[in-house]
């Protein structure tokens, strides 16, 4: 489901980041993919609301 894709996401990148500089400035790098990941994560909260 799209719950779980969003939380295994959410784990690859809470494990990936803290380890890995690098990792963090390419992240940051890719235009909206802040907001982006904010915006799934309160779909969800959005979902669950209902």
């Amino acid at each position: 489901s799209s719950f779980h894709i969003r939380v295994a996401v959410l784990i690859l990148i809470c494990t990936w980041l803290p380890n890995c500089s690098l990792a963090v400035q390419e992240l940051v790098s890719i235009p909206n993919s802040i907001s982006y990941l904010v915006s799934q994560i309160c779909a969800q909260s959005i979902e669950d609301d209902r």
